[in-house]
């Protein structure tokens, strides 16, 4: 009797929401505003089992999808036009404990075994028409990771199975979750798991968290800088499977152009190195005169201190080759850009010089008339290794103009695109010390 009175209900339930979808029928059709008042094909509902095929809708159609489930049970619909780019609109699963809408791509977790439904509610476009689309119901199957504890095996994903290995984003510090294969070598994911919502990324090459930050992956903030939560969940998939690993990270802290900092790490352990950074004050890294490139991997955390707008601890992220199973050693320092006279064009010629190794400096370059310019070096006494000097302009639309000039060049043209100011930045190699004398002229 329950089971009788729990279909009619939902039964009805779906009714009512298909006809609260459908908007009233419009005219004749021809405009962009007709056809967008016109009746709505009528949704289509089917039955289904996790695993089991796509359902098919024509362009502007709501779908529904049936499927014996199990109190607990993750899952999703996802919903692509046949012929690319994307859908709008929402997701409703209906089990026996009620209702409940959420976004595109976002999980639910069923409340009570039984009868479940999954609505797609929304619309696809292709090049700003209506398109046809599938939806399909995919089962998430999940797996935490400790937190520097053992690695945690998950199976392969794919268009109806999602199996996803996380970590909770921790009360204090900072997490990398990382996959490997059977060798040890790290494995790139294209599917991630922020809370509720899976959604794809162009490459997550690991997944590194922590309270009030976006997450990174590739070491890169994902667009729309979403601070995560403590306790929120972050995970990642792999086609073919993977060993999964949550390390935390070493924390250091340091002086601004203090002694060099010594780390040693295995496979990609991130180091969070926090330091005090005055108003203003561009920085740059230091990795000395070493040759291991491997360690070159860095990000500043927000708010960013590679320039400064007020007095502040900011902390930077580096970390070590995730594919490095052996301890490599790095020392780094975290220095200030000094800040040289105004290169004028067409004025008097700056000396950048430095008898510290490694110093980077930088320069204004005021307003000027636009058209082709030229770097002139003169008067070079570096030692220990070679220079550069970079003259940047504003990024609109199009990237171009400027000017560049190396070591063993007395002069190279540019231009200016723009009558705006701009800068030049000139480094010494790391181990470089010395002056060099240059002139921006017509």
């Amino acid at each position: 009797m329950r089971r009788a009175v729990a279909v009619a209900v939902l039964s009805m339930t779906l009714a009512l929401v298909t006809a609260q979808l459908v908007p009233a029928a419009g005219g004749p059709g021809g405009t962009r505003a007709e056809a967008a008042a016109a009746p709505l094909p009528p949704a289509k509902r089917v039955v289904r089992a996790y695993g089991e095929g796509p359902v098919r809708l024509a362009p502007r159609q709501f779908g529904a999808v049936t499927f014996p489930a199990r109190r607990g049970d993750e899952l999703t619909l996802r919903v692509k036009p046949v012929d690319g780019a994307g859908c709008d609109g929402s997701l409703m699963l209906q089990d026996r404990r009620g209702t409940r809408t959420k976004g595109m791509d976002r999980v639910f977790r069923v409340r009570a075994t039984g009868k479940a439904t999954i609505w797609f509610k929304g619309r696809c476009r292709v090049w700003g028409k209506p398109s046809a689309a599938v939806a399909q119901l995919v089962k998430v199957r999940s797996r935490e990771v400790e937190m520097d504890g053992r690695p945690v095996r998950v199976g392969p994903s794919d268009k109806r199975f999602v199996n996803v290995a996380w970590v909770r984003v921790p009360r204090t510090g900072r997490v990398k979750l990382t996959g490997r294969n059977a060798q040890g070598g790290r494995v790139s994911s294209h599917t991630v798991l922020e809370g509720d919502w899976l959604h794809t990324v162009y490459k997550a090459e690991g997944a590194s968290a922590e309270h009030g930050q976006p997450p990174m992956y590739e070491l890169e903030p994902y667009e729309g800088d979403r601070a995560l939560r403590r306790g929120q969940r972050i995970g990642l998939t792999f086609a073919r499977g993977a060993q999964v690993e949550a390390r935390s990270a070493l924390q250091h802290t340091v002086e601004l152009d203090g002694p060099p900092l010594t780390l040693a790490s295995t496979g990609g352990r991130e180091h969070v190195v926090s330091v005090q950074v005055p108003a203003g004050t561009r920085t740059y890294l230091d990795w000395g005169t070493g040759t291991e490139q491997g360690w070159a991997r860095q990000y500043w955390l927000e708010p960013k201190g590679s320039h400064a707008t007020k007095d502040g601890v900011y902390r930077l992220v580096v970390a070590s080759d995730d594919n490095s199973r052996v301890p490599r050693e790095r020392t780094l320092r975290i220095r200030s850009i000094l800040q040289s006279p105004d290169l004028v064009v067409g004025g008097a010629p700056v000396r950048f010089e430095s008898a510290e190794a490694g110093q980077w400096l930088l320069a204004d370059v005021p307003a000027a008339r636009t058209g082709t310019v030229q770097f002139e070096a003169s008067d070079v006494a570096v030692t220990g290794g070679g220079w550069a000097a970079d003259l940047f302009v504003p990024c609109y639309r199009d990237c171009f103009g400027g000017a560049s000039i190396r070591s063993g060049e007395t002069v190279m043209p540019g231009s200016l695109p723009y009558a705006e100011p701009n800068t030049v930045l000139f480094k010494f190699d790391p181990g470089a010390s010395g002056g060099v004398t240059l002139r921006l002229v017509r």
